[in-house]
């Protein structure tokens, strides 16, 4: 208990009752997996840098990136966040097939994460959302990347279902057309038609 405290784990025993499955709040059809979680974990011990970089990573749970992605994804000028997250248990990093560490978050904690900070999710993910979406158009003008367009796909669909019917901004709009062009090249039809849907109810709304 004392070390999940120690690395920023608020485990919350004192009101057993809350985080009983025998409790009449737990049977209630209504109460899901994540709020259940958001009474068990809540962030503490973090700067602010650290907060919002790891309410950035929680947007595409189980997803590895390298440090290099994250400076420019994330706006990091050092790693030391990054290393700090990993070092308390936020995250986590292995070694790839490239020799590269590359870093992911459990998709519970990631679920947890978003709960607590669904008033701050959106804003803080739009500087994340802009760097994809140049990724994703200079991919798309490039033939010979079609593994590397598979890859990224996976963020831009995390970060699609996500904010789906959440996004309002022009930017919004050039990521899911930018997304679902790439779907469009390696073939996934039925993908690339789900994303131009949302794009376009967005425009609708």
């Amino acid at each position: 208990m004392e070390i999940l405290k120690l690395n920023g784990l608020n485990f919350k025993l004192r009101d057993e009752e809350l985080v009983s499955s025998n409790h009449e709040l737990m049977q209630k059809k209504e109460r899901k997996v994540i709020e259940q979680l958001q009474i068990l974990f809540s962030a503490i011990n973090l700067v602010e840098n650290e907060r919002n970089l790891l309410i950035k990573i929680s947007v595409i749970p189980n997803l590895p990136f390298t440090s290099e992605k994250a400076k420019r994804w994330f706006s990091l000028t050092r790693r030391t966040e990054l290393l700090n997250l990993r070092q308390n248990g936020w995250i986590k990093s292995v070694c790839s097939k490239e020799n590269q560490n590359v870093y992911y978050i459990h998709s519970m904690i990631a679920s947890a994460i978003r709960a607590q900070y669904k008033h701050l999710l959106y804003e803080t993910s739009q500087s994340f959302i802009k760097e994809i979406t140049k990724d994703m158009i200079e991919l798309g003008n490039n033939c010979t990347k079609e593994r590397e367009i598979k890859i990224l796909t996976q963020f831009g669909w995390s970060i699609a279902d996500i904010f789906d019917g959440k996004m309002h901004r022009i930017e919004d709009f050039e990521f899911l057309q930018s997304l679902a062009y790439l779907y469009g090249k390696i073939g996934l039809t039925r993908r690339e038609l789900r994303v131009n849907d949302m794009a376009i109810s967005m425009v609708e709304i």
